[in-house]
């Protein structure tokens, strides 16, 4: 019963994550806003998401001047404008403020806007 509350609040509650390079491999897949800081690039492991996340939508933000990478590894991000191809990363500039918002849809992360970031195999 636990595990089927905790992919709930995981899927539904609109939280705050702040990684930095020491905390990156703490990232979970919730809804909410994900803020990248520090003095130091920050990777973001970003697995493919299930049917339960199915809606969740997760905002990426710069708040330093590094190149942060989102890495999918196995998960695929579509929608870079203009082509519709599968992708694997997101590169931030770097310079704070740059931002994508990725919404999980039946196994595919969908980049639904970009403010500055590349997306990329």
């Amino acid at each position: 019963m636990k595990a089927i509350i905790n992919d709930h609040l995981r899927r539904t509650h609109n939280g705050y994550q702040a990684l930095t390079q020491a905390t990156q491999a703490n990232f979970v897949i919730m809804g909410g806003v994900c803020a990248m800081s520090g003095g130091a690039v920050v990777t973001v492991p970003l697995g493919s998401p299930a049917a339960i996340h199915d809606g969740v939508t997760i905002t990426f933000v710069s708040n330093s001047n590094q190149a942060h990478v989102i890495n999918a590894g196995s998960a695929i991000i579509k929608g870079k404008p203009g082509d519709g191809a599968a992708y694997t990363t997101v590169t931030f500039p770097a310079f704070s403020g740059s931002s994508v918002i990725l919404t999980a849809v039946s196994g595919f992360w969908l980049a639904s806007s970009n403010n500055g970031t590349t997306v990329w195999a």
